[in-house]
């Protein structure tokens, strides 16, 4: 766990943190697949994305990875998931953030693979 001032820091506008980390997973509709979602950063974008423009996240699939079981059935991972379709690892106070490492550690023992395209 990290401390909270470091926790507040995570969140200063223009880190890398912001940008790169995964602040929540949005489901994405696909046929024949289940349990697909795109990590998304604190302004809602695929994960390196630091526009303030519209994005399709449809268009974004290969980024997006699929969990072997339904998500909202993973225990101490998110901290909040308000539906199916959205499941974040932390909220904008600082107290959320500290534990973010271990939400996200525990996410990633998950063994979520990344969606590969159909072959033609």
């Amino acid at each position: 766990m990290i401390d909270t001032a470091s926790a507040q820091r995570l969140a200063f506008s223009n880190t890398w943190f912001r940008y790169w980390m995964p602040y929540c997973f949005q489901h994405l509709e696909t046929r024949g697949r289940k349990f697909i979602y795109l990590p998304l950063n604190r302004n809602y974008k695929p994960l390196g994305q630091t526009s303030d423009k519209w994005v399709n996240y449809g268009k974004y699939i290969d980024q997006a990875v699929i969990f072997g079981s339904d998500p909202a059935s993973f225990k101490n991972i998110w901290y909040s998931n308000n539906d199916a379709k959205q499941f974040y690892l932390y909220s904008d106070s600082s107290i959320s953030r500290r534990e973010y490492f271990e939400r996200l550690g525990r996410l990633m023992s998950k063994a979520p693979k990344i969606v590969t395209p159909p072959s033609d």
